[in-house]
């Protein structure tokens, strides 16, 4: 139950004391609820009635006459609850990798958004009857003035996040559940249809050394760089590099070995973007003497395959 009060007009006037009981002029508790001119009595039972009474006091302690008394009965607090998801769009394209996020509050909460809990859900193949897959709990609590100038300074945290991380290609049925805490469930939810697409695979790679047709003896290094081109990437595709030898004679192939990756390429990431930045490799070899045909094989994180290869003929001395 909330109570409200005009400010006194005298200047000295340092805060306020709301005075209440369950029976008329009886007031059995008290709150000093400084300056402010509104106040909530936060455990009231349902359907008995509290009557308030409001005085003021200044600096010296001196206190005013009361207030009239004012009452009211106790009910239950309606629920509330408003939602809207900002990203993704409906209808919108998306890569397996994508943002849910929003904002969802209680407006009949106080103190706070009145949400304690974001679940969202994918259902596949919308009328299919496919089962539908947890994506996880959102983060909640995210900044958004914009929804506290709407609803109320309380509302500024209302806002929800959740990354999204291989959601396979198809059409689904997103749903954010929002869980209220006035209520005690979750009683809200909407729905955006998206379409997730596979990303595109783009290899790129190069074999810096050793040089195509040169001789090389003892242990040499095999070193380059390998992508697998994104515009949206955070790493560079590439998880993976393996190296074999293949005889001229025909003879069976060697198993190199696998390269370190991971290796700082700055002109790679100047030329791509910052996430190629380490998009390097490379490996110390020690093969018998011969011709070979060197193959470097790149796999992608984009694939999730060996998708690329360069050969390089050498002679080893």
């Amino acid at each position: 139950m909330t109570i409200a009060w005009d400010p006194n007009t005298e200047p000295d006037v340092a805060g306020y004391v709301v005075a209440y009981g369950v029976a008329p002029g009886q007031y059995d508790a008290s709150v000093d609820v400084g300056p402010t001119t509104m106040w909530t009595l936060g455990n009231a039972v349902d359907g008995r009635t509290y009557y308030f009474t409001v005085y003021a006091y200044n600096g010296a302690g001196l206190t005013s006459d009361p207030s009239e008394e004012v009452s009211g009965t106790a009910g239950p607090v309606v629920s509330q609850p408003y939602m809207n998801i900002d990203l993704p769009s409906n209808n919108a394209a998306s890569l397996p990798d994508f943002v849910v996020a929003g904002w969802a509050a209680d407006v009949s909460a106080t103190g706070d958004s009145g949400v304690n809990a974001v679940h969202v859900w994918a259902y596949p193949n919308p009328g299919s009857g496919n089962a539908p897959v947890f994506l996880g709990a959102a983060q909640i609590n995210v900044p958004r003035p914009d929804v506290g100038a709407a609803f109320g300074e309380n509302f500024t945290n209302s806002g929800f996040a959740l990354h999204v991380a291989g959601l396979s290609p198809g059409w689904y049925d997103v749903v954010v559940f929002a869980h209220s805490r006035v209520a005690g469930t979750f009683n809200n939810a909407k729905t955006i249809r998206i379409r997730v697409q596979a990303r595109t695979s783009r290899p790129m790679m190069a074999v810096d050394g050793p040089v195509a047709h040169s001789t090389v003896s003892g242990a040499f290094t095999i070193g380059g760089w390998a992508i697998d081109y994104q515009n949206d990437a955070s790493t560079s595709g590439v998880d993976a590099v393996h190296v074999w030898a293949y005889p001229a004679s025909g003879a069976a192939p060697i198993f190199v070995g696998v390269a370190a990756v991971g290796v700082s390429r700055p002109d790679v990431g100047t030329a791509f973007g910052p996430a190629y930045s380490a998009a390097g490799y490379n490996l110390v070899a020690n093969l018998p003497r011969g011709s070979y045909n060197l193959v470097v094989f790149a796999h992608s994180s984009v694939s999730a395959s060996f998708n690329n290869a360069v050969q390089v003929p050498i002679t080893v001395h």
